[in-house]
């Protein structure tokens, strides 16, 4: 699998860890994309209690993952859309 630029992964891990208001906008949630095609959002509550509860959208609506912290998530793909 390929790998986000190092600029993504940074801005993942401040958006997860500092919460800024304009990142969980949409519903309180945030936008998050994969490598592999998908998106997912998490939630702020998930956030700010540092659940990092991936549930998909589109596709996959209905479906969640759950990663110990924000470098397992990053490492799986993910990053702020």
């Amino acid at each position: 699998m390929g790998k986000w630029s190092e600029t993504s992964e940074n801005i993942t891990r401040e958006v997860l860890c500092d919460w800024p208001v304009v990142s969980f906008m949409r519903d309180n949630k945030c936008i998050l994309k994969n490598m592999d095609g998908s998106f997912g959002a998490i939630s702020l509550n998930d956030a700010m209690e540092y659940r990092y509860i991936i549930h998909y959208l589109l596709k996959r609506e209905g479906e969640t993952i759950t990663y110990d912290s924000i470098d397992d998530l990053i490492e799986a793909g993910w990053v702020v859309d």
